[in-house]
């Protein structure tokens, strides 16, 4: 068998890390096609034909398990060296299965991980028709298990010949016995919620086949499932394989070749990172600092730096946008970061910092992914992290800052810190390219396409410079209460927080109806310990609200129901969005956060002054609601640039948003429509 036919869609398919898929009984390689098509980037899907069909059709077909795993062992094992995954769907899944046995007792590489899809771990009675049928109920018996089949319009041959093809493949079942012997890989079982032939405890059976990993996930579908939500299988495949990869895995042979020395591992960079090192309309870095009541030992600090640094991967991280068949994160083994130390001067040492990291080219070409400025007094010292969006977001920013300035206490008193575990592979679970699956891509258009709120004449190379604020403040009491009408609404707070702001733009602007805002999302894993990650885990994606009336408990419910609806799809690339809309989505974006990390140091001797934050993200009008900020409290803060949005705009904008807080935190009811003048 020549690798062309046994792998008929071999070119062009991605450039991720091989998945070798087998076909279900009667099927063959092209059952795949729309699947592979679709996959993300970051998975190469490789469909295996099977001989006796296609482009193997001159073959014999063969209903003997062992002689069949021995002839596409043979023929699949020089394409095998690297990292690869075996996947199958019903009789493809007993293949997969068998091929990964026969390569470990060969001692040959096996899979990194074993995809089975509708097919139980323990073959007792198959639930498919048998092949002793005549035409008719065979084909009757299938259609119960939503099976595809030739219909009576096709040409007889071929149907006579597809026929032959699964009478086959259904002998190949009913003789099949398992190998002997667990195999060593980790498994990913998929199955359909309504399959009638494959149960979730027949599924469950694979962690019995198996001494690695096995877990069990459920979609909505039926025996074809990998077929109905094949978007939704690749999406749960992609993140296993993150799950499970070792370093390197992700990239090609020829990438890996090209790697610089010294790197513990190297991925493709994520198209929201891409884009945010491509994009010359914004800064796109963060500069958070604080000011701490200790003296500055700069051999212990530099060690405490040092130990933040090896704790993270992505701080020892710079991006390589050439040379490489896509651009890639690379991970240093090693960082050792730049620490500028001044003396004296306080906060205007401070502000020359921050205008210097912003008005510098993006330093992502070298690790690690953030700089660090120290100004030492007699007494204390203010220190000030900078680092751009690509590489960590806001968040991760906050999360560095607390553990350093724990870990230099730790220096100083040689009592270790208390920081809580890192889930090792974290930064890995969100690693490699978003995907635009059609289905996404339609979604999101159908939420953008709306008349721009506040710039329709904004030119496209406009560079948002939001170099002006304004501060709505909150207080403890007014935060507990709007929290409480929230409950009583039944949504979370940051939905009615959202609803109020697209109500103040809708006063602002004078719009009722079809009001765009970007959201900014946390795509943070989940798992214990997701927030104490640092990295890049939030996005900004388009929310539409097609009206603002009623009470604001309607438009909060509103509110939730649409972010939920965008959940799906929150792994679509932002900047594939803009690309294919023409023009920016939304220019006014809407961000919530509830602040933690300074709760972390309040065990610490050492005592922590003021903190302060300074961004910019390219929007022309942001929206920051803050629950416990270290540098403002809580509050919402109101960012513009004032040549691109209009003051009075703006103002309006914040004395609606001021009111309705009001009324919600004072039980205060308000409808909320729009009407001329406010």
């Amino acid at each position: 068998m020549r690798v062309d036919e046994l792998l008929p869609l071999w070119a062009g398919r991605g450039t991720g890390l091989p998945v070798f898929c087998l076909p279900h009984a009667g099927g063959c390689a092209s059952a795949y096609r729309g699947i592979a098509r679709g996959a993300p980037p970051e998975l190469s899907l490789q469909p295996v034909q099977l001989p006796g069909r296609e482009t193997l059709a001159r073959l014999p077909l063969c209903d003997d398990v062992p002689h069949l795993v021995d002839l596409l062992g043979t023929a699949l094992r020089p394409l095998l060296d690297g990292p690869f995954a075996l996947a199958g769907h019903g009789m493809g899944a007993l293949l997969a299965a068998e091929l990964t046995a026969w390569l470990e007792r060969r001692g040959a590489p096996a899979p990194r991980l074993l995809v089975v899809s509708s097919c139980g771990g323990d073959p007792g009675p198959d639930a498919m028709p048998t092949g002793d049928l005549g035409d008719a109920r065979l084909l009757t018996g299938l259609a119960g298990l939503g099976r595809t089949a030739p219909g009576p319009t096709a040409d007889p041959e071929t149907r006579a010949h597809l026929l032959d093809v699964l009478r086959n493949d259904l002998r190949l079942l009913r003789r099949y016995r398992p190998g002997q012997g667990r195999l060593t890989v980790p498994v990913l079982a998929i199955g359909g919620d309504r399959d009638p032939a494959v149960t979730p405890t027949a599924l469950a059976a694979w962690r019995h086949r198996t001494d690695g990993d096995c877990r069990v996930e459920l979609l909505p579908g039926g025996h074809f499932v990998l077929h109905e939500q094949a978007a939704a299988a690749c999406a749960l495949i992609a993140r296993r394989l993150r799950q499970v990869a070792r370093p390197f895995d992700a990239l090609s042979a020829a990438d890996r070749a090209r790697l610089p020395a010294g790197l513990a591992d190297a991925f493709p960079a994520s198209a929201e990172q891409s884009a945010l090192l491509a994009d010359r309309r914004g800064p796109g870095r963060d500069v958070v600092g604080v000011h701490v009541e200790a003296p500055f030992d700069e051999e212990r600090f530099r060690a405490a730096l040092r130990t933040v640094t090896a704790r993270h991967d992505p701080l020892r991280s710079s991006f390589a946008a050439a040379g490489f068949s896509v651009p890639l994160q690379l991970v240093r083994a090693e960082a050792d970061p730049p620490v500028e130390v001044e003396t004296g001067g306080g906060a205007a040492l401070v502000r020359a910092f921050q205008r210097r990291r912003f008005a510098a080219d993006a330093d992502t070409a070298g690790p690690p992914a953030f700089r660090c400025h120290v100004v030492r007094e007699p007494a204390s010292f203010s220190v000030s992290v900078a680092a751009h969006h690509a590489a960590v977001d806001r968040w991760s920013v906050w999360v560095l800052l607390a553990e350093l300035v724990a870990l230099y206490e730790a220096e100083l008193t040689g009592v270790p810190a208390e920081l809580p575990d890192v889930p090792p592979d974290g930064h890995r679970r969100l690693a490699g390219p978003d995907y635009a699956d059609p289905a996404s891509a339609a979604f999101w258009l159908a939420e953008a396409n709306a008349p721009p709120l506040l710039l329709p004449l904004r030119a496209a190379d406009a560079v948002p410079d939001p170099d002006e604020a304004r501060f709505i403040p909150l207080d403890g009491p007014a935060v507990d209460r709007i929290r409480a009408a929230a409950e009583e609404a039944g949504v979370p707070p940051k939905s009615l927080y959202l609803a109020l702001h697209v109500w103040s733009l809708a006063q602002a602007t004078g719009r009722d109806s079809d009001i765009v805002t970007g959201l900014v999302t946390d795509c943070r894993p989940v798992g214990k310990g997701s927030d104490h990650l640092v990295g890049r885990f939030s996005k900004t994606l388009p929310l539409r609200l097609r009206t603002t009336g009623g009470s604001w408990a309607d438009q909060a419910r509103r509110a939730w129901s649409a972010e939920r609806s965008t959940a799906a799809h929150r792994h679509f690339p932002p900047a594939e969005i803009e690309r294919r809309l023409r023009r920016a989505p939304f220019d006014v974006a809407f961000g919530f956060t509830r602040f933690r990390p300074r709760h972390r140091l309040e065990h610490l001797e050492t005592a922590v002054g003021s903190w302060w934050s300074v961004g910019g993200a390219g929007i022309p009008l942001g929206v920051d609601v803050l629950l416990g900020s270290p540098d403002l409290g809580s509050g919402v803060l109101v960012a513009f640039d004032p040549g691109l949005v209009k003051a009075p705009v703006v103002d309006e904008y914040v004395q609606s948003f001021t009111f309705a807080l009001l009324c919600v935190a004072n039980s205060l009811p308000f409808v909320m429509r729009t009407f001329p003048g406010g």
